[in-house]
């Protein structure tokens, strides 16, 4: 029962004492000291009451406060004695005249002072006779040792009331002596015997335990021991071995637990251990210390043990930590190799020595060694350095190192803003010195003082500071601009220097010819911190002389002006030297001692006269001989004026541009007309020759025998061959009489009238019989008559046939032709060009004498050159003529609102404004402009919503594009011999080439990029060899000229038929309710065509749901 009430009231110990604590009830015992006892005990109760009321909520457990005054008062009239057991193992408290109250008990609560409450707990009393009650204390239930704090309480009415209090000590255990038995150790094997004697109090001893550690590095060799006891003394072993080996002081310490459970500190001793002649641990360094040899000797390790050495620098703790495997070099003696490249460290490096034996390590001992940190010197190279440029040269010299330094890094920093412009530069390596170059430019221009430290590398890998040094930078300005010219003269380098760092930099450049007509904005690339560059292209200002060039800065929206230089750029130079041949009207003009810092690569001469100005200008291409460059002008393309002639020279090298070079100014004097005839050593061919021929339209000349008068009368047209002279070439075969033969010279002029300019003669002795040769060439319609005078065979002649080819195709055009007989035994053949496919170039001409047996006998050959002008096939003059080949300029328009084609779809895809596909999808509106506008910003441009040249190639277009997508033309695929079903088929084969290309309004692009239906139509017109004029790709992509169809269809150079005699190769137009053309396609046959209808090139029917009302038909080939 006693048990059981105690544990209760244990239970609630915590509360009991926070309620005490809090409330204070002997404070209020102390204020109402002069009140009647029973009041005092009644307000005490109350108090109480409340304590006890709160003890219920609280779970802290803290010390009573009392006021001694209160407790001495009752000290008086309750009588508290305490009575020790044997060894203070054991404790009664009693207390005598106590008044209980109503319950009738005692209350004991009991604590240690040394550890606060944290070992309270409550006894029940046990009343021994009336107002004696008492209790046991086992002192095994705290632990502790000296001071015990004893209360009493009682309780009435259910209220705890204090009643007194008092203390007692319970005795300490201490040790008499700790001293170390130098008899029972071993020293030299780190075996020490300390020994405790004389513990008192003499309670039973459960345990002794001793903590040890040597001086050296605080306790991180502490060890707890326990004592073992002999008799009345305990003992312990101290092993060395497992105190790292230290030496010097040791601390030992003594902690003593008896048979109360009482744990305290029982002394202290220290004692001095010497260093033990085992494990000896050296290092040996190499001389070049490259690397150190590791030795352990007297090592106390087993048979079966090995050994390992953990290494690592001290520097950067053990990062570089390397265990190495010990080789037995004999008995007791260990040894490893260690590579300093390993490590990396310089400064103290820790050798530790451990045995190993079935996976365990186990510490022998340690030391350290030290390996040197490198050096150098570091200073500044006055000869390299340009302090004006604000380059300086750094010299890293007389390094102190035992191998070799296999890389050197240099920071440098200014004392402005602290290291905000730290750069770190890599040293290179001048014999037995290394150097550094450095660039203000690289540390944002400070000026003052800089800083360099050196940081060397070595073959070891041991990286470490070296040295260092300041120096002193001078303020060299912001904003050098600097301009260079390459050898030729065609790129201009500019290069701006020490600037901000806050946008971009842009350079405008032009040139002073022509004031800022060729201006260009160049965005500069940057190169280096506050270093900018930008290259250019001299021949996309097409100038030479002062060119002017600024730079700016743009940041924030806005321009800065930095800075402006000039620089000259220079032309080709020469001479030019001229005569006059005033008969044929022939000027030779000689370019001579031309110069250009860059190759000529062309010489042109514009010439005019001075009468009406320059509409007779001509541009001559000057040709390029040993001493100079020549061009010879020829008067008849001057209109064939007399007077002043005015020479200009221009000159093109690889840059690309054309230079005026030099001028002159020649007279041209009114010729002396004059002729001449003359045979030729062929004695068949007779030269015709004028000159002085003035204002001609036509030159001819009458050739006549005098034998039979003009019966056999001819007239020569003399053909212009330069300026004001005219030549033919007769052949006497053609007349075949001997004698005299007389000649007749007529001008026809621009007047239309002929006149008479002389005469002369010449002489025909004789003609030689089987002579070939070839007349009455008509080049413009391709035939020609090959005759043969008096032929000779060995068989009989009775019939001549003449074979003939084209050079090009072989004999697969083979055509014989019958000869005709005249009566001056001539045999003509005529040959037409027809009947060889209309070929021009090389006929092959073979005569052939046949007998009437059949029999056949090659008698000669010739060979004739025939250039037809006329087509095979030509639409009738009132339609739209066929042609050889088409081309088309002024592909390259900017492209503004309202434009429409290939290069605006382009530029809509670039921009992310759609696909630009379909009615509308290509159209440039005042969004387009607007995005457009904002690229231009982006790319420092002029923002204009318009795009340029400029805007389309940063656009990332190219130039071939800028020019081609926007004037293309479609090859021509006929020639002068394809005939009209041919023609078709080249329109409609060209119009298939388009297949599956996007519907594109106003786009008549190359296949693939983009066509709209009269696009498509264009390009195979194109295909064909049929322009319509007025109608290209140029006006189709401007302002309201999407529909060129109706363009197309109101022609009236195109055929118009019944829609019931359509064929194929027509033109199909469709039109709107009201009648307006809307489309055009290409009919193929079978009621299909091939057409661009949104969104592609395709073949459809003729009529389907998306368009079936035909406004007509058209025929381009008729």
């Amino acid at each position: 029962m006693k048990k059981k009430i105690i544990d209760r009231v244990l239970a609630g110990v915590i509360l009991l004492t926070l309620t005490v604590s809090n409330i204070s009830p002997c404070m209020a015992y102390a204020e109402e000291s002069k009140t009647e006892s029973n009041e005092v005990e009644n307000q005490s109760e109350e108090l109480v009451d409340e304590s006890v009321q709160k003890e219920e909520n609280s779970s802290t457990t803290k010390e009573p406060v009392y006021n001694t005054e209160q407790t001495v008062e009752y000290a008086e009239q309750n009588k508290i004695t305490i009575e020790k057991g044997d060894n203070d193992s054991t404790f009664v408290v009693r207390i005598e005249n106590a008044k209980t109250g109503d319950s009738g008990r005692i209350v004991f609560p009991v604590w240690g002072e040394k550890n606060g409450q944290n070992d309270i707990r409550w006894y029940e009393g046990v009343k021994v006779s009336e107002g004696i009650y008492e209790t046991k204390v086992d002192v095994a239930d705290h632990k502790e040792s000296g001071l015990y704090n004893i209360h009493v309480y009682t309780y009435n009415r259910g209220k705890l009331a204090f009643l007194g209090k008092t203390t007692t000590d319970i005795a300490t255990t201490t040790v008499g002596t700790i001293e170390c038995n130098w008899e029972k150790s071993d020293v030299p094997q780190g075996k020490y015997r300390i020994e405790l004697k004389n513990i008192k109090p003499n309670n039973v001893i459960t345990q002794v335990r001793v903590p040890v550690w040597s001086d050296q590095n605080g306790q991180d060799d502490l060890i707890w021991y326990d004592a073992k006891q002999d008799g009345e003394m305990w003992y312990v072993d101290i092993d060395v071995t497992k105190h790292k080996y230290d030496v010097g002081t040791y601390h030992v310490h003594a902690y003593v637990t008896d048979a109360r459970g009482i744990t305290g500190y029982a002394g202290e001793t220290v004692i001095d251990v010497e260093k033990m002649d085992i494990n000896n641990l050296s290092v040996e360094k190499s001389a070049d210390e490259t690397s150190m040899t590791i030795k352990l000797s007297k090592a106390t390790v087993g048979e079966k043990e090995t050994v390992e050495f953990p290494v690592w620098g001290e520097q950067n703790g053990q990062n570089d930590l390397v265990w190495y495997k010990a080789k037995k070099t004999g008995e007791g003696e260990y040894e490893a190799t260690v590579q300093i490249s390993r490590h990396k460290e310089y400064g103290e490096y820790h050798v530790h020595a451990y045995s190993v034996s079935n996976g365990k390590k186990h510490f022998l001992t340690e030391t350290t060694t030290e390996v040197e940190r490198n050096q150098a010197e570091i200073t500044i190279d006055e000869e390299n350095s340009d302090k004006a440029d604000g380059t300086y040269r750094l010299v890293v010299k007389n390094i102190q190192c035992t191998v070799a330094i296999t890389r050197v890094r240099v920071p440098v920093w200014s004392n402005e803003k602290g290291q905000d412009d730290l750069k770190w530069y890599e040293a290179k390596k001048d014999g037995d010195e290394w150097y550094v170059d450095i660039d203000i430019c690289d540390h944002k221009y400070d000026a003052g003082i800089y800083n360099a430290h050196v940081y060397l590398t070595d073959s070891r890998g041991i990286y470490c500071y070296g040295g260092e040094t300041e120096f002193e930078v001078q303020d060299i300005g912001k904003n050098q601009l600097e301009v260079t010219v390459n050898d030729e003269q065609s790129q201009i380098t500019i290069l701006l220097k020490h600037t901000e760092e806050n946008g971009t930099v842009q350079f405008p450049v032009w040139g002073d010819i022509n004031g800022q007509n060729d201006i260009v904005w160049y965005t500069a690339d940057k190169i280096a911190p506050y270093t900018y560059k930008a290259v250019i292209n001299v021949s996309k200002h097409k100038e030479t002389g002062i060119y002017n060039i600024h730079a700016y800065m743009n940041a924030n929206r806005s321009r800065k002006f930095l800075k402006q230089t000039t620089v000259n750029i220079e032309g080709v130079t020469g001479e030019i030297e001229t005569n006059t041949d005033v008969k044929t009207g022939i000027i030779t003009v000689k370019v001579a001692d031309l110069k250009s810092p860059s190759e000529i690569t062309e010489v042109k001469v514009p010439v005019w006269t001075e009468n009406k100005g320059q509409d007779d200008l001509k541009w001559y291409d000057a040709q390029k001989k040993e001493d100079g460059w020549y061009v010879d002008i020829d008067a008849y393309q001057h209109k064939q004026e007399i007077g002043k002639y005015l020479i200009h020279v221009y000159a093109t090298d690889k840059r690309d541009f054309r230079q005026f070079v030099t001028s002159t100014e020649v007279m041209l004097d009114e010729p002396e007309s004059s002729f001449s005839v003359k045979m030729r050593e062929d004695n068949a061919t007779v030269d015709l020759k004028a000159c002085g021929i003035r204002n001609a339209n036509r030159v001819q000349m009458a050739v006549w025998g005098e034998t039979n008068g003009q019966n056999d009368l001819k007239w020569h047209d003399l053909t212009r061959t330069k300026g004001f002279s005219y030549e033919a070439a007769m052949n006497i075969y053609d007349h075949m009489e001997t004698g005299t033969y007389q000649c007749h010279l007529y001008v026809t002029g621009i007047d239309n009238k002929k006149r008479f300019v002389g005469k002369t003669s010449f002489q025909v002795d004789g003609f030689t019989e089987n002579y070939l040769w070839t007349t009455n060439i008509d080049n413009t319609n391709g035939r020609f008559d090959a005759k043969i005078y008096a032929p000779k065979a060995d068989i009989s002649i009775d019939q001549i046939q003449v074979a003939v080819w084209t050079e090009a195709n072989g004999q697969d055009g083979l055509k014989w032709y019958n000869a005709s007989k005249d009566s001056n035994n001539v045999w003509t053949a005529k040959i037409d060009s027809l009947n060889h496919k209309c070929e021009s170039g090389v006929y092959n001409v073979h005569i052939y004498a046949k007998s009437n047996d059949g029999t056949k006998e090659f008698v000669d050959k010739t060979q004739v050159q025939i250039t037809r002008t006329t087509r095979r096939y030509q639409n009738p003059s009132q339609y739209y003529q066929i042609r050889d080949s088409i081309s088309l300029s002024g592909g390259e328009y900017n492209l503004t609102i309202g434009y429409e084609g290939v290069k605006v779809m382009m530029v809509i895809r670039k921009l992310g404004l759609g696909s630009g596909i379909g009615m509308g999808g290509a159209l440039y509106t005042q969004s387009t402009a607007n995005a457009v506008a904002r690229f231009q910003r982006s790319v420092g441009l002029p923002a204009s919503g318009v795009v340029d040249y400029l805007t389309w190639i940063r656009m990332g277009f190219n130039q071939l594009q800028w020019t081609q997508y926007g004037a293309y033309v479609s090859p021509v695929k006929v020639n002068k011999n394809s005939t009209r079903s041919e023609h078709i088929e080249a329109m409609i084969g060209t119009a298939y080439s388009y297949m599956g290309t996007a519907y594109v309004i106003g786009a008549s692009g190359p296949p693939g990029t983009g066509v709209d239906c009269s696009g498509l139509v264009m390009q195979a017109l194109y295909g064909a060899g049929l322009e319509v004029q007025g109608i290209n790709p140029v006006t189709h992509a401007l302002p309201g000229h999407e529909y060129e169809s109706r363009n197309m269809w109101n022609s009236s150079r195109f055929k118009h038929v019944p829609y019931s005699q359509r064929q194929r190769g027509d033109l199909i137009f469709y039109q709107n309710s009201n009648g307006t053309v809307i489309h055009v396609a290409i009919y193929l046959g079978n009621d299909q065509v091939i057409e661009s209808w949104p969104n592609q090139v395709v073949v459809w029917p003729i009529r389907n749901s998306a368009r079936s009302n035909i406004k007509g038909v058209v025929r381009p080939f008729v």
